[in-house]
């Protein structure tokens, strides 16, 4: 599923592309992903220009002068910009530009969502999404991952702390060297978690959260069971970890 890096890749691209760009026409599917109207986006959006562009947690905000685009990605979502438009399967949203360019939101699962919003702080406020994981301070961080169950399941509670999943909650436990059912965090593990989830968020997102080209001692490179450990000697575990399949190092992660 696409995290917050992921979603910070997209907006960086939608910045790109699409900004200043009028809409001529909207396209929309009326499947499960759509949580507003093909009507209502076609009244709201047709005409309009993206003026800015937002993110929090797993969210991507695409911003006119009267209404915010909401899309969600779901497990296979993805934006995607073309010069030349061509027909795109999946793509329950096509946008049509004046100017003959097109973007389509591409949702292969459709577990992903669409929708229109008037004020992103009233629907974060609706979908109790907490802080979101790359602005938080770290005062707030340690406020949110310092209760609670496992420490993975803490990095992964969206009313807690919006943006981190299954693949980044692992890969910020395991540069921390913190085993992921840990229950009892002293400040300075928080202060470990927190330093290496920054520094995680600045490469991945340079990287454009391709782990193809992450460095090699990241566990998002050898996430298979019994892989050589980027870090020790030691080898990748797999274990069910707070509902979800967890990969992590027994040796240095303890």
């Amino acid at each position: 599923m696409p995290e917050l890096p992921d979603v910070a890749v997209f907006r960086n691209y939608c910045h790109q592309h699409i900004l200043d760009r009028k809409i001529a026409r909207v396209t929309a599917r009326n499947n499960r992903v759509m949580k507003s109207s093909p009507a209502t986006l076609r009244k709201h959006l047709e005409g309009r220009v993206f003026i800015q562009t937002g993110r929090h947690g797993k969210y991507l905000f695409l911003v006119t002068d009267t209404r915010e685009l909401v899309l969600h990605f779901g497990m296979t979502g993805s934006v995607r910009y073309m010069e030349d438009p061509e027909d795109i399967e999946h793509a329950p949203l096509i946008l049509d530009f004046d100017d003959g360019t097109r973007v389509a939101f591409i949702c292969v699962r459709k577990l992903g969502k669409v929708l229109l919003i008037e004020d992103r702080e009233k629907f974060i406020e609706k979908n109790k999404l907490g802080p979101d994981a790359y602005e938080i301070d770290k005062a707030l961080f340690q406020k949110a991952v310092e209760k609670g169950g496992s420490i993975k399941s803490r990095l992964m509670n969206q009313k807690k702390l919006a943006g981190i999943g299954n693949i980044y909650s692992d890969e910020i436990l395991y540069q921390s060297g913190i085993h992921p059912e840990k229950k009892e965090v002293t400040e300075q593990e928080i202060d470990t978690l927190f330093t290496s989830m920054q520094r995680i968020f600045e490469v991945c997102i340079r990287h454009k959260a391709d782990p193809d080209e992450f460095p090699s001692r990241y566990l998002t490179k050898r996430r298979e069971q019994g892989q050589p450990c980027g870090i020790c000697d030691g080898r990748i575990s797999k274990e069910k970890i707070s509902g979800r399949s967890s990969y992590f190092c027994s040796r240095h992660q303890k």
